[in-house]
């Protein structure tokens, strides 16, 4: 489990829309890297959070962390299907302009 807050102090504001749907994310984000070396179901889960803070996970395809490779995308958790040794960003942001506190737990089955 991590504690982190999207609040403006140090945090980017780069990520406005996610391919996952239509939500406008203009608050600021905060991004966790993640990999795994076996094949296995990733659960991306948020508590202690405003209901306006999301979380997404996009998939690098060799370009980094880009909005447009979002893979999966809710306003408590996200589940994937992670694949070994590729690298996924897991994004926490605020709806709108909204910034806040949470924690988020990763659970790998």
């Amino acid at each position: 489990m991590l504690g982190g807050s999207t609040a403006p102090a140090g945090t980017p504001a780069a990520i406005s829309r996610c391919g996952c749907n239509d939500w406008i994310e203009s608050g600021h984000e905060m991004v966790y890297s993640f990999s795994t070396t076996s094949y296995r179901t990733v659960v991306a889960m948020l508590s202690d959070h405003d209901p306006n803070l999301d979380v997404f996970v996009l998939r690098d395809n060799g370009a980094g962390c880009v909005s447009s490779a979002c893979i999966s995308a809710d306003i408590v958790e996200a589940s994937f299907w992670a694949e070994a040794y590729v690298t996924y960003y897991i994004v926490v942001d605020g709806l709108g302009d909204w910034s806040g506190p949470y924690t988020i737990r990763i659970v790998c089955g």
